[in-house]
């Protein structure tokens, strides 16, 4: 699914699959955010790309969100294939190990650890032509949880993984977000609200979460209304 000039959904519930996978074409190759699950959600993706005249073989990075199975499962099949994989500091050691925090008992499945995963810092920017991938660090859903800001010559688009969902809309087409999953065994509270809060008064494009549908349009209410959420669950919990 094109979502912009030279970006595209190329996995996701649209595709039958549970987690979204994006690309951004650029003149230095294809960036992916997040890997997915399974060999098939691979199989999966790459039939996408081609399907939008995109060569997989152009691939030239994979940006993880954060270390869950159904983000990073095929990080290590893009290893195989000497593309480098990119994941916050704080996940890092998850991508190498796998074990409980990469939700293997959860999936009833093995992780296929990571060998060569660069680490990726805050604030950090890395250019690949035409492109930009901006780092953000939003822990709390995970200890190294990481946003992507994404700027082409047309588009700014936020990739936020599991920080929110956007959970479609009102009979009155009022929006209806809701927050990210919050059973991590590394989840923070207090992280993910200081996470969100960072993001309050970003300005994109385009908003791309990590499960369910993107959203266009007023970035700033969004991110507001996420956070206002968050605070507010934190005081029913406390």
């Amino acid at each position: 699914m094109k979502i912009a000039e030279n970006i595209y959904q190329i996995s996701g519930h649209p595709y039958g699959f549970n987690s979204n996978i994006f690309a951004v074409d650029t003149e230095k190759g294809i960036v992916l955010i997040d890997a997915g699950f399974s060999p098939r959600q691979y199989k999966e993706s790459n039939r996408v790309l081609e399907k939008w005249g995109l060569n997989p073989e152009r691939t030239a990075a994979v940006f993880i969100t954060h270390a869950h199975f159904d983000h990073i499962g095929n990080a290590c099949l893009y290893e195989e294939r000497d593309i480098p994989v990119y994941i916050g500091e704080g996940d890092a050691p998850a991508a190498q190990k796998g074990g409980n925090t990469i939700l293997e008992d959860l999936f009833g499945k093995r992780f296929r650890v990571c060998r060569q995963v660069r680490q990726v810092k805050d604030k950090e920017i890395l250019r690949f032509g035409n492109a930009t991938v901006e780092v953000w660090n939003a822990p709390g859903h995970t200890k190294g949880n990481v946003a992507y800001l994404v700027a082409t010559k047309e588009t700014r688009i936020m990739f936020v993984g599991d920080m929110l969902v956007n959970g479609g809309t009102t009979p009155a087409d009022e929006p209806l977000f809701a927050l990210g999953w919050e059973g991590s065994p590394d989840f923070d509270r207090e992280s993910s609200i200081k996470s969100l809060e960072r993001l309050r008064k970003l300005r994109t494009d385009i908003v791309a979460p990590g499960h369910g549908s993107i959203c266009y349009g007023d970035s700033i209410r969004l991110f507001e209304k996420v956070y206002e959420l968050a605070v507010k669950r934190s005081e029913n919990v406390t």
